[in-house]
């Protein structure tokens, strides 16, 4: 039972950070507004996203809820049963951050009918889609996760 506890901690500080990030953006800068962190390189761009990634599914907000809580509870299952700090670091590790950043994105399309992005990268000359925090989670989710299938130990 503590695990859960802990579990529950470290996705509610990671979603309440993500959440004041999003909010700290939308009042500090306009809508589409652009400040250049690093020159041709990163900026904070303020957009608001009805779809998924790359702008996938645009304006399919329902379906977008319905896979997310779906996802919630598949992830959610995982961790309660196969989380494990001790044996299982990687893969306990990834559930939190797909849970959190699958929280993070849900609450703005809930509260918002839009998900709040802002981070704007440059790479090699290619203007990678604007993304927010939770995307970062739930990138850094999947690839742990996918890290933690391939080095699986067989019982």
């Amino acid at each position: 039972m503590k695990k859960y506890v802990i579990y529950l901690l470290i996705i509610t500080v990671l979603v309440t950070i993500e959440q004041q990030v999003k909010h700290f953006i939308t009042v500090s800068i306009n809508i589409y507004q652009k400040v250049v962190i690093i020159q041709d390189l990163f900026t904070i761009t303020y957009t608001k996203n009805e779809g998924a990634a790359w702008g996938l599914f645009q304006g399919r907000m329902t379906f977008l809820i319905i896979i997310t809580v779906i996802s919630l509870v598949i992830f959610t299952f995982v961790l309660i049963k196969h989380g494990d700090f001790k044996n299982e670091k990687l893969l306990t590790i990834s559930m939190i951050l797909l849970i959190s950043g699958s929280l993070g994105n849900f609450i703005n399309r809930i509260l918002l009918s839009y998900v709040i992005d802002y981070l704007d990268f440059l790479v090699f000359g290619y203007d990678f889609p604007v993304f927010n925090l939770a995307d970062v989670f739930l990138t850094l989710g999947v690839s742990g996760y996918a890290i933690s299938l391939i080095f699986k130990k067989e019982s």
